[in-house]
């Protein structure tokens, strides 16, 4: 496995000079469509671009932010070239480079700390819950938790912006479901209570269609994110 390890980083060390020699004789040139979502920190985006600029100045990067579920879609009808998604990508058309595992924590208001704190799955599903849209990779998760523990809330909304839905836990209308980095901030300034039972994962993965694995600029972007990433 070492061995194959050493090799695999060798091919892509190979790959990236010839990369590197091609923007030499100017002849790698174009722009790539990357699709985002979440917080560009996240994502480690602002060191991506800056490095890929560097590197690779006659290309640029076309940024458009959405959701996982549009980024798998426009991957597949060719309006992105590649992009980010939370959650499973179940499509052998689509090639998928795994970047890290997220923490998902249950919040509510801060008021209802008393009543969050050590409460069962049952009294959590008398309260109102605040849900991101069945199209959003964390909706998945929650859906997921619902079928395991076989209730559903009584009360539940749904709000399309992730801004709104935050907002409206904050303001005292019900539970959803954060990453672990913004519900710990939203705990540290008085807005949120967590719940500290149970603690969900989601995937975070960068992906692009497997036809063009040996496309130029696609080769470009994974080079320079694979050492971003740290990524062999």
């Amino acid at each position: 496995k070492e061995l194959l390890r050493y090799a695999e980083s060798a091919l892509t060390q190979v790959g990236r000079f010839r990369l590197q020699a091609d923007v030499l004789k100017g002849a790698l040139l174009g722009a790539v469509r990357l699709g985002t979502i979440s917080s560009p920190s996240l994502l480690k985006l602002p060191e991506l671009l800056t490095r890929f600029s560097s590197d690779f100045p006659g290309l640029t990067i076309q940024v458009k932010h959405g959701i996982s579920d549009g980024v798998r879609s426009q991957l597949k009808d060719g309006s992105l070239d590649c992009g980010f998604v939370f959650g499973d990508v179940n499509d052998p058309d689509i090639q998928v480079l795994p970047l890290r595992d997220i923490t998902l924590n249950i919040v509510g208001p801060a008021a209802w700390h008393g009543r969050i704190r050590g409460a069962s799955w049952l009294e959590f599903m008398a309260m109102p819950w605040v849900c991101p849209p069945t199209s959003c990779s964390f909706r998945e998760v929650l859906e997921k938790l619902f079928v395991e523990n076989g209730a559903r809330p009584a009360i539940f909304i749904e709000a399309s912006e992730e801004a709104a839905l935050k907002e409206l836990v904050q303001n005292g209308v019900g539970l959803t479901i954060l990453r672990e980095c913004e519900a710990r901030s939203a705990t540290r300034d008085g807005r949120v209570a967590i719940w500290d039972t149970a603690y969900p994962h989601i995937g975070l993965s960068f992906c692009f269609p497997g036809e063009r694995k040996q496309d130029p600029l696609i080769h470009a972007l994974v080079s320079t994110l694979k050492q971003v990433w740290a990524i062999a």
